[in-house]
């Protein structure tokens, strides 16, 4: 078998001459193959410039081209006439340069060994750095061949002072090497300032963001767009001096013009912390409000923290919540001005007319009237004016039976108790009504008890009283401004609704005069000086305390002997121009003057202020682009728009907003009304003062008919009451004026 396959071989051979062509011409082939495939990468890199998809020439630039972030400047935070609240400010950390690259001509700009020991010696004295670890940092350094080293948080939030006092030691003893990075940062000069209002940053990765307040609410307003610079890489890939270009410009962040006022915010910090050391209450707060706008002037509570130095952040009593708009707490007697309200709006408050007071059985309930026990005067007469003065929980029974328990709960929605309150902040609490099928629970809403609320809703509320029927949306924004293309959006007065008439509102300040004047039945009345504990001289007041009894938490009743004491001011009586709103939650001891501590000083230094706006700067009206809102929740939406100073109005109370009344990518200018319309149920709102074209919006989204009658272009009146229920289809008779 061998041999016959040998015998094949040797008979099929060509010989060497003949192999060696063969080879050759195979040779030949496979070299002309491989050359067109080389000709072919080639020509497809040089073509499309890449390999296996990847670029060469951003792998190019990436060798010899580096890139890095350049912040915004991130937008001021301002009161009312320009004054800074929070600014900001630059920090450093401090670098060694250990690279024998580092250098400018024959000097060397880098840290020489021989240097080591005075340079960490300067670091020790300046930042606290323990000398033995700065030197050890800067060997480990070297012995790995680092281009640089840090120094740990000792080494970074470096103030300018400091860096600028290492510089002078540098340069004295002639040393060489140390680098500064420059760090955003931000500055609160004013120090604790409505501390819980404005916020404050934290760092992140690349610069800064807002962490709290009105700095965390309006980040996206505040922060900018952040651009990039590209430069020049040496061989070892550090950057070549004078080499920066611009790739893309970054965009400042917006400055936002709070309603806060310096002066007046300043004075109220330090009225609050004198009554907190004095009485060391679990917590208070105070706001102050222009009854004609709806521009919040001051706000503070405590406890309280300092922002630019951290002091109160890590107590044990620090609240985190911003109280006046996050916290919703039972009012008390306050309320007893707005049950008033409804009573006389009704016709059904007579001042005259005399009641029974003292203690009164509401089904499985005593209501019993303060000084029935206290004083032990038990039953006897009085008129309800009288009862308004005395604070009379008995007195505002009869007025909630006067008025329906029905028509109460309408009432109580429409002075905006139960719903949110769209400031742009968010967190709010919306409180909670009372049970409108639990006739006791209605009674007790009628005096305050039995109904939660905030102190935001209790201005709205008050606004209401002060303003003649036309209740304001309480805000803080007073225009948000774009400084590098001189735009601006101006905030200007939402009206809310007209829960009440222009004379009930005028009757029931009059009647509230006599909190601080009657001296018999008074509870504002100071005998021992025969006037009033609240008092600004020369100033009418229209005065409402508070004393309720703080619940349990788990709604088993109330904690004997715990009470939060408020007030509620309108001054002056005639004329409003300022609405002040003080509460105080568990004192080491009440007295009648203590609330009055605060507001008597507060309003006599804000009659003797100007507080309207100053505007040095005539800026163009900005336009707004009307966002996408479909799909979010009612409240984020309302925060939105608010954000973008647009009115806005809530129709249904589902949890989705399924469509609005303006198109997004629709622009507009401020102060625009938008209607949002969620899932749900619908209400009919309070149109009262809105403009024609609002109306048609309102019909359209809601789907209802609308019957005009009378000339003028804003709406008077309204055949459906605020907040009935209506359905798709309904007509709506309107009249205007």
């Amino acid at each position: 078998m061998w041999k016959k396959l040998i015998f094949k071989i040797n008979e099929n051979s060509l010989g060497p001459v003949k192999n060696r062509k063969y080879v050759g011409k195979i040779l030949f082939y496979i070299t002309l193959i491989f050359f067109i495939i080389c000709v072919y990468r080639v020509g497809r890199i040089v073509i499309t410039g890449k390999v296996s998809e990847v670029s060469l020439e951003q792998k190019t630039k990436e060798l010899y081209e580096g890139t890095k972030v350049v912040q915004a400047k991130r937008g001021v935070i301002y009161d009312r006439n320009g004054n800074s609240i929070a600014e900001n400010a630059y920090f450093y950390s401090v670098k060694a340069i250990l690279s024998t690259t580092f250098t400018s001509g024959n000097k060397k700009l880098y840290v020489q060994e021989k240097d080591f020991y005075p340079i960490a010696e300067i670091l020790q004295k300046y930042l606290a750095i323990d000398s033995k670890e700065a030197m050890k940092t800067m060997k480990e350094g070297v012995e790995r061949e680092l281009y640089q080293v840090e120094f740990g948080t000792k080494g970074r939030e470096i103030s300018l002072n400091t860096r600028q006092a290492i510089q002078e030691e540098m340069k004295k003893q002639h040393l060489e090497g140390l680098q500064f990075d420059e760090q955003p940062g931000r500055s609160y000069p004013n120090g604790d300032f409505a501390s819980h209002l404005i916020g404050f940053i934290k760092r992140k990765e690349e610069g800064i963001e807002g962490a709290f307040g009105l700095e965390a609410a309006y980040e996206d307003i505040l922060c900018g767009k952040s651009g990039r610079v590209a430069y020049e890489k040496d061989s070892d890939g550090n950057p070549m001096p004078g080499t920066e270009a611009i790739k893309k410009r970054a965009i400042n962040g917006k400055d936002i013009y709070t309603t806060l006022d310096i002066h007046l915010q300043n004075y109220l910090e330090t009225l609050m912390s004198e009554l907190q050391k004095e009485q060391g209450p679990e917590n208070m707060t105070a706001t102050l409000m222009d009854a004609k706008t709806g521009e919040i002037l001051a706000m503070s509570q405590r406890p309280s923290f300092n922002p630019e130095t951290k002091k109160g952040l890590t107590d044990e009593k620090m609240d985190w919540k911003n109280i006046p708009i996050q916290d919703s707490f039972e009012p008390g007697s306050t309320m007893k001005a707005v049950m008033a309200a409804i009573a006389e709006n009704e016709g059904k408050f007579s001042p005259d007319a005399p009641y029974i007071a003292g203690v009164r059985e509401i089904y499985d309930r005593q209501v019993g009237d303060w000084d029935y026990n206290d004083r032990r005067v038990g039953f006897h007469t009085l008129t309800f004016l009288q009862g308004l003065a005395a604070s009379s929980n008995v007195g505002m029974t009869y007025l909630k039976d006067f008025v329906g328990g029905d028509a109460l709960h309408l009432y109580q929605q429409r002075f905006g108790f139960g719903q949110f309150l769209g400031n742009g902040i968010g967190g709010d609490s919306y409180g909670d009504l009372p049970k409108v099928n639990s006739p006791v629970d209605m009674t007790m809403s009628s005096f305050g008890q039995a109904i939660t609320v905030t102190g935001m809703q209790m201005m709205r509320a008050y606004s209401a009283i002060a303003n003649n029927g036309r209740m304001l949306e309480p805000h803080f924004i007073s225009k948000i401004v774009n400084s590098s293309e001189n735009l601006e959006k101006k905030v200007e007065p939402e009206v809310m609704g007209c829960p009440i008439r222009e004379q009930a509102a005028r009757n029931v300040r009059k009647y509230l005069e006599q909190v601080v004047k009657d001296p018999v039945h008074g509870v504002g009345y100071n005998q021992a000086t025969q006037k009033g504990f609240f008092d600004v001289p020369g100033v009418d007041l229209s005065v409402k305390t508070g004393t309720a009894e703080i619940a349990k938490t788990d709604g088993t009743g109330f904690i004997k002997g715990n009470y939060l004491y408020s007030a509620a001011v309108i001054a002056p009586s005639e004329d409003p121009e300022f609405i002040l709103y003080v509460t105080c939650k568990l004192p080491k001891k009440y007295h009648a003057g203590m609330i009055p501590e605060i507001t008597n000083p507060l309003l006599k230094r804000a009659f003797s202020k100007q507080t309207q706006v100053s505007d040095e700067f005539s800026r163009v009206n900005e336009e707004i682009t009307i966002a996408n809102y479909k799909g979010k929740s009612p409240r984020d939406a309302e925060n939105n728009a608010r954000h973008d100073v647009l009115q806005v109005t809530v129709v249904g109370d589902g949890t989705k907003v399924i469509d609005q009344s303006i198109k997004a990518k629709t622009k507009t200018s401020p102060n625009t009304r938008i209607i949002i319309r969620a899932n749900g149920e619908m209400q009919m709102p309070d149109v009262t003062g809105w403009k024609k074209s609002d109306m048609e919006q309102l019909a359209r989204i809601m789907n209802i008919k609308v019957k005009y009658s009378g000339k003028g272009e804003l709406v008077i009146s309204q055949s459906v009451a605020s907040y009935l229920g209506i359905q798709e289809g309904t007509q709506v008779d309107i009249g205007l004026g």
